[in-house]
């Protein structure tokens, strides 16, 4: 047969057996241990140096909590809840009777290099596990908008010393 606990005192009738007429009592305790819960499906970042990356979500709840769940994104991830501010540093969600209600977080990509990048979402409260979610992303540098200019240098049967001097962007690409 199935059956679908809850808390409390069940009553379970059982026929079809000789030797019990009455039925069988028992008491269902739910687990009172400290439970972060997150529930995720984030995908890669992508974007420019210096440009914030369209946000993802996720979201976080707790039970039997006997401290506020705290949020810390990895370096170059920024994280917030709601319409606040989006930030580098820890995000606290405060328990109410032990309980953090489903909260969704929003997650962005805000690297200071170019490059790859990747780092764990932690969300910590005293005596639960803690859950971390994998995050990546990948920085483009910035796009040129103005051109450098070219000399060439010392030029031999086998190099050429090419010279750049303004512009702007990390890089510079020399097609020949």
């Amino acid at each position: 047969f199935f059956f679908q606990a809850e808390d409390g005192i069940r009553d379970i009738g059982v026929t079809g057996v000789q030797t019990c007429a009455l039925p069988i009592s028992f008491t269902i305790n739910a687990s009172t241990n400290p439970l972060i819960t997150v529930s995720s499906s984030l995908t890669s970042f992508t974007t420019l140096v210096g440009t914030p990356s369209t946000s993802q979500s996720y979201t976080v709840s707790g039970s039997n909590l006997t401290t506020d769940i705290t949020i810390t994104p990895p370096a170059g991830f920024e994280i917030r809840t709601g319409a606040n501010a989006f930030s580098s540093s820890p995000l606290v969600l405060t328990a109410s009777g032990g309980v953090v209600t489903a909260t969704t977080v929003d997650v962005r990509f805000n690297p200071a290099a170019s490059g790859s990048s990747t780092g764990v979402i932690s969300h910590v409260s005293s005596g639960a596990t803690t859950p971390s979610i994998t995050v990546t992303g990948f920085a483009l540098a910035a796009e040129p908008t103005s051109s450098s200019a070219i000399t060439f240098g010392t030029v031999t049967g086998n190099s050429i010393v090419v010279n750049t001097s303004g512009g702007n962007g990390a890089s510079r690409i020399i097609v020949i």
